[in-house]
């Protein structure tokens, strides 16, 4: 007569389930790795940037570019100078007197560029702006806002800012804008306080109001 087998033993009282204990082991790998951690980086371990930050910065620098293209895109449809070239004469108009040094220009580009010079030259050719002569420095030149200029600009911000108004401002609310501006100013006031002083702390906006 076959032998009866034995029931399997009752596991011990009290002890955790299964799942539980597989959370406890976890627990105490986790521990293990971090005391790894600390040990080779030092108590003082830098924390990183929190996700939501970079995450912001991402959409950020996304939003930016896909905008420029996109300003670039119709200025060029409607036959107006570049927004490069708006830029350009728009830091001569912003400068006083309507003019800027050379590398002064090229370090108030918003959109910088190596080729400020040879910009400067077709933007000469077409009149758009000339050089003079620097009077403290006979080796430099100054990069002037002409008339012609001042009028190509004006004429080019009307089709800027219906693309500033379709494609930023209609998805923008009046608070949502305001806490924008506050948090930009912030920044620029802890890392650029003296180049970027204007922006910091008055109203500037892309528009050529005044005259020469």
């Amino acid at each position: 007569m076959p032998k009866k087998l034995a029931p399997p033993l009752s596991p011990e009282i009290g002890a955790p389930p299964l799942a539980a204990r597989s959370l406890e082991i976890e627990a105490v790998r986790a521990a293990i790795a971090c005391a790894a951690r600390k040990e080779a980086f030092g108590e003082a371990e830098e924390q990183p940037l929190a996700h939501a930050q970079h995450v912001a910065w991402r959409l950020f620098i996304s939003l930016h570019a896909v905008l420029i293209r996109r300003v670039e895109r119709d200025l060029s449809a409607a036959g107006k100078i570049s927004f490069l070239e708006y830029d350009a004469l728009m830091c001569l108009y912003e400068a006083p007197a309507r003019k800027l040094r050379i590398t002064e220009l090229a370090a108030a580009m918003v959109i910088t560029t190596s080729g400020v010079s040879r910009l400067v030259d077709r933007l000469q050719a077409r009149g758009l702006m000339e050089r003079q002569p620097c009077e403290n420095d006979g080796r430099s030149f100054l990069a002037c806002l002409t008339p012609a200029g001042l009028a190509a600009l004006k004429d080019a911000w009307k089709v800027y800012r219906q693309t500033i108004d379709r494609d930023f401002a209609a998805h923008v609310s009046d608070e949502g804008a305001r806490e924008m501006s506050r948090t930009f100013r912030a920044i620029l006031a802890d890392i650029d306080p003296v180049h970027s002083a204007p922006l910091i702390h008055t109203d500037v906006v892309d528009e050529p109001s005044g005259e020469l």
